[in-house]
């Protein structure tokens, strides 16, 4: 059994064995739960940079014109049936 000190500001140190045991890297989360008899539990979830990138797939190129588009189009659904206007200001 191992054991740690929380400091001031709320931290804690996992101990390298315990860390190597559960294959705890840097970057992962550790998520606290209270369990149904009251007690801490501890869930290490594994999170990598980039993890779930390219799950989604779209046909419609995300750009800046395409992203003005779909605003203005959700901002006149939500207004009633007034007829689009352009997302372009006249100076």
């Amino acid at each position: 059994m191992s054991g740690s000190t929380v400091t001031s500001k709320g931290q804690v140190t996992i101990p390298a064995k315990i860390r190597d045991e559960f294959g705890i890297e840097s970057g992962d989360e550790i998520v606290f739960m209270k369990g149904l008899d009251g007690r801490l539990k501890v869930h290490v979830a594994k999170r990598r940079p980039g993890a779930g990138r390219g799950i989604l797939k779209s046909s419609v190129k995300l750009t800046q014109q395409n992203i003005d588009r779909g605003i203005a189009e959700a901002v006149a659904e939500r207004r009633g049936p007034k007829q689009l206007r352009s997302s372009r200001r006249v100076r």
